[in-house]
This record gives C-alpha cells, sequence and structure tokens, in this order.
C-alpha cells in the first residue's frame, strides 16, 4: 500500500507534467503538420489544464481521468519521428492493496497523412496469486476497451493480454518515473531533481535497478 508520502509525491509529479505542457508546446509544436496533430488529437482526446488536475487530484483517494474525459499530453518524443504521447491515470489508493493503471498512447502522422498510434499500459501487481502478479507493461489498442470513441487509429490484432513484460518498479512512483525514464532516457530523472523532487523523490526509486546502475555510475566518474 502506498505510503501519505508516496501518494503526496506522486500527485505532485503529474501536476508537474500538466505544467510542463504549457511549456514545452510554443517551442515543440514550432511547424504547422506538428501542431496540426496536437489540434487533431486534442479534439478526440482533450487535455486537462494543470489548476483542474490538481483539484481533481486532492479530491479523493481513487482517481480516473478516463471518466472525466480528459488525458495528459506529456513531452513529445522527436527521436526517430515526431510522436505525442497522451496518458490517462487511474489509481485507487483507499483500499488495502494498491492499484495504478497508467494507459499511455503515442500519436503520429504516417507516410500517407494519416494520424495513427500505438500504446502500452503501466500496471501494478494484479491479485496475489494471479497471471500478472508483478509490476509489468502491455500493449493497447485502445484507452478503455468498452468504449469505441477511445479506441486507438492502430492495428486491432495487436496481442493485449500476452505479453505481460515485468517492468522495474517497486511502488506507485517508480513506475511512474519508470516510465519516464522509458521515454526520454535516464537524464530525465536528473530534470525532476532539478525541478524541487530530490529528496523527495530518491527513496521511492532508489532500490531499482535502473537508478542503482545510473547512480552508481555516476559515482564512478566522480572519483
Amino acid at each position: 500500500m502506498a505510503s501519505s508520502r508516496e501518494y503526496t509525491v506522486l500527485k505532485q509529479i503529474f501536476v508537474w507534467l500538466a505544467t510542463e505542457q504549457r511549456r514545452w508546446q510554443e517551442s515543440v509544436l514550432s511547424t504547422t503538420s506538428r501542431r496540426d496533430l496536437f489540434e487533431q488529437v486534442e479534439i478526440d482526446y482533450p487535455s486537462i489544464e494543470e489548476r483542474e488536475l490538481e483539484n481533481y487530484l486532492n479530491s479523493s483517494d481513487t482517481i480516473e481521468l478516463l471518466k472525466w474525459g480528459k488525458f495528459l499530453y506529456l513531452r513529445p518524443i522527436e527521436e526517430g519521428g515526431f510522436f505525442i504521447p497522451v496518458l490517462t491515470i487511474k489509481y485507487d489508493f483507499g483500499g488495502h492493496e494498491q492499484e495504478i493503471r497508467l494507459r499511455l498512447a503515442f500519436f503520429c502522422i504516417d507516410e500517407n497523412g494519416d494520424i495513427k498510434a500505438s500504446g502500452f499500459r503501466f500496471e501494478a501487481p494484479e491479485d496475489t496469486d494471479g497471471l500478472h502478479n508483478y509490476f509489468h507493461v502491455q500493449a493497447i489498442t485502445g484507452f478503455d476497451k468498452d468504449t469505441p470513441k477511445y479506441q486507438l487509429p492502430c492495428e486491432k490484432w495487436i496481442p493485449v493480454k500476452q505479453p505481460a513484460l515485468c517492468f522495474d518498479a517497486n511502488g506507485p512512483v517508480s513506475l511512474v518515473v519508470g516510465m519516464l525514464v522509458s521515454l526520454y532516457g535516464f537524464n530525465y530523472i536528473k530534470e525532476l531533481m532539478n525541478k524541487g523532487f530530490g529528496s523527495e523523490l530518491t527513496p521511492f526509486i532508489k532500490d531499482t535497478g535502473w537508478f542503482q546502475r545510473n547512480h552508481q555510475g555516476a559515482t564512478k566518474r566522480r572519483r
């Protein structure tokens, strides 16, 4: 079960990501094609404002952005193309077992000028003796499999049950930060640290292999 401190840090990270959207929109969406992609995607998947997200996160221990029909837009990926990551968040920290589900889609324009997407879900362990009783990542073809308007413009043959890839996390914060490292590389943690998350963040990610490996490497380079 997530501690109250971890729960607080988690909410702060989500609000910071919403704040970041205003910063990257001006610089990253600098061409007509990029702005058009963003505007077209936002028609079907409306972005949530920073203040709106903060109020919602503070309103309950149980959060599901999809019920509000709102999405969190992350900084675009510019390696190997141009992709806009769109995130929806669901968690429940009110019960005995922690539940957190992150559904992340990447939107782009293909060679024919059509909008396409691929996506993954990042999740905490499910059931003490179940098939997915570990932190894992699976492919998705929609933000919600039962809602037609939230289906992604992608191939429907994509396997969404297995594989369920093991993910190096031990709690909600390391799951979210690990997802961000997967998107932007380990240096993204330095950015989080510089934004005031340093001492708050480390206790929740220090036991992951990706943090230890990079932290030890940095220590050796300083010697």
